[in-house]
Order: structure tokens, then C-alpha cells, then sequence
């Protein structure tokens, strides 16, 4: 498990990385490319991924609270069992639900 708590790690290439269970609360990981990196379990509690290529991610039972994923690729990412997750700003077409469950988009 790795604390990279608060660190700017913008730009960075994760892609195929193991860093399950990271503790990346409040990073800025915008503009990273993590594309089949496994964050299965990752602390991302307002953390910054802006722009990131999370193409095939394994996000499943990580914390997103407050978490920036504006303009974010999350095709085919797994966010089974994910919590607060916000996808403003995340192109829907970049988006796979899980079997059984489609996209609906809600009117404040």
C-alpha cells in the first residue's frame, strides 16, 4: 500500500500499475495516463484527475469522494462497488455501466 497523500504526480504513466489500496487522497494525478491500472481499493478522496486516462481501470471499491474527473476516459472501467462518485463532466460516451444497468441523465 502507498501514501502519496496530497503529491503532484500530474503527467505521471501508470499504465498496467498495481496500486491497489494507494492512498491518493487529494493528489493531482490530471493528465496521467493509467490506462488497465488496477486502483481496486484506492483512497482518492479529492484527488485530481482531470483529463485522465483511466481506459479499462480496475476501480472497484475505491473512494472518489470530492474526486475532479472532469474530461476523464473511464471506458470500460470497473467502478463496481466505488463510492462517491461524481461523473460531471465526464463524457458519457466514455462511460461502460455495469451489465444489467444503462446511463440516465438526471435534470436538477
Amino acid at each position: 500500500m502507498s501514501d502519496l497523500d496530497t503529491h503532484n504526480l500530474r503527467g505521471t504513466t501508470l499504465a498496467g500499475a498495481d496500486i491497489s489500496h494507494a492512498h491518493l487522497a487529494r493528489a493531482n494525478l490530471s493528465d496521467s495516463y493509467m490506462i488497465n491500472a488496477n486502483l481496486n481499493g484506492a483512497h482518492l478522496t479529492g484527488a485530481r484527475l482531470i483529463n485522465t486516462r483511466l481506459k479499462g481501470a480496475d476501480l472497484n471499491g475505491s473512494d472518489l469522494s470530492d474526486a475532479d474527473l472532469r474530461y476523464t476516459d473511464l471506458t470500460g472501467a470497473d467502478l463496481t462497488g466505488a463510492v462517491g462518485v461524481d461523473l460531471t463532466g465526464v463524457n458519457a460516451k466514455q462511460i461502460t455501466p455495469p451489465v444489467g444497468y444503462k446511463l440516465v441523465k438526471l435534470n436538477n
